[in-house]
């Protein structure tokens, strides 16, 4: 059986048997010369799970040249997808340099030795290179948006913007989401040097961007708090709702800090129950929990919370109703403690966020996913169980 290395590899053997035999054949039958006994060597290596003798046999079987170009850039591309940068470094280098090739093997030649710079991290190296591709007739587009990696890598999200415009007009493709996620990026640099004024200067160029950016608004609200702009910050923490609801829960906790800043705790509690009610967030319950304890009382707190954990099984829903049991004084503490420790821990392991693109999951919020490189595909996991009806 072939694992699935030796099932890449067979579209780039067959490739290059059929090249040879194309090539040779011919003046085998006139010679009454037999098939060249490398090829066969290289099959046999193949078929006994030994890729890489057979891909050094039938490089050596390959003399480059022009019919031969699009076999080593396959099998350059594969070292790569191996993790053997290095190489398929060597393997386009030499590529690159052969002076017969044409314009658009040249540039894919190169395009393919970019490549490897930026998965071997030389970004340097890489930059260069796209830099000299992202006119070219026969991959502008692919090395505009690699540049856009490059600056995204190097936290040069003034030079990825500028790039990322340049991509959209030569691949004919929007990047709104894109160019919104770099000016958020520059707005946190601004806010963490105290220049807040540009902070929300970046922060509502990303907003006109991209109109349903939540990382845009949960911005803005921030920075107008800091400003002391509480009503600016509820604004925009308004916003969310119809951006993504799935955010909702972002936005609970800075919200009901503004209206206590306003003295408007009525109105936090009409909007805190609109969402239990439209989204059954558990984050909105447990605000109101929290803020409204004392107002409704902890019976009534109760009631709400286990009539949604029957609807609903949740551990941070547990968490609290426990929390509330524990100050009963029917109830034996010691028994809820250990069960408060249980959730707890549950809560520790528990996934909060997970990448739609991916899979990637995890406790943190990332706008960007580590998996997979992917911008605006981490969302709450509650919001893919509320789509799901669960």
């Amino acid at each position: 059986m072939f694992d699935q290395l030796g099932w890449l590899l067979v579209p780039v053997v067959a490739a290059s048997g059929w090249w040879w035999a194309r090539r040779n054949l011919p003046a085998a039958r006139d010679s009454g010369v037999g098939w060249d006994a490398r090829y066969f060597e290289g099959l046999n290596y193949l078929l006994n799970e030994e890729q890489d003798k057979a891909v050094e046999v039938f490089i050596k079987m390959l003399e480059v040249n022009r019919d031969t170009v699009e076999i080593h850039l396959a099998l350059g591309h594969l070292f790569r997808r191996r993790g053997e940068v290095d190489r398929a470094i060597r393997l386009h280098q030499n590529l690159a340099a052969r002076p017969y090739l044409n314009a658009p093997q040249r540039d894919h030649a190169t395009f393919e030795l970019a490549q490897d710079y930026l998965s071997a991290g030389l970004l340097d190296h890489a930059e260069k290179l796209f830099l000299e591709l992202k006119n070219s007739r026969y991959c502008s587009a692919q090395a505009l948006g690699c540049l856009v990696d490059v600056y995204e890598r190097e936290r040069e999200w003034s030079a990825a913007i500028t790039f990322a415009r340049q991509w959209e007009r030569a691949s004919g493709e929007r990047r709104r989401v894109l160019i919104a996620q770099h000016l958020c990026e520059l707005a946190c640099e601004a806010r963490a040097s105290g220049n807040i004024d540009e902070a929300l200067r970046y922060a509502r160029q990303a907003l006109r961007e991209n109109k349903i950016s939540v990382r845009a608004s949960l911005l803005l609200g921030e920075l107008e708090t800091s400003r002391g702009e509480h009503d600016r910050a509820v604004k925009a923490y308004l916003r969310i709702e119809k951006q993504n609801s799935g955010f909702i829960g972002e936005a609970i906790e800075p919200l009901v800090a503004c209206w206590t800043a306003l003295n408007d705790e009525e109105r936090a509690h009409r909007y805190l129950m609109h969402l239990y009610e439209r989204y059954g967030s558990y984050q909105a319950l447990l605000a109101i929990t929290r803020f409204f304890e004392q107002r409704h009382g902890e019976a009534q707190v109760r009631q709400m919370l286990v009539e949604r954990l029957r609807a609903q099984p949740s551990v941070m829903g547990m968490q609290r109703l426990v929390e509330l049991l524990m100050r009963h004084e029917n109830v034996v503490n010691e028994d809820l403690s250990l069960v408060k420790q249980l959730l707890e821990r549950l809560a520790e392991e528990s996934i909060t966020y997970v990448c739609s693109h991916c899979g990637f999951g995890g406790k943190m919020l990332f706008w960007q996913c580590p998996g997979c490189r992917q911008w605006d595909s981490v969302q709450p996991r509650w919001a893919f169980q509320t789509a799901k009806g669960v």
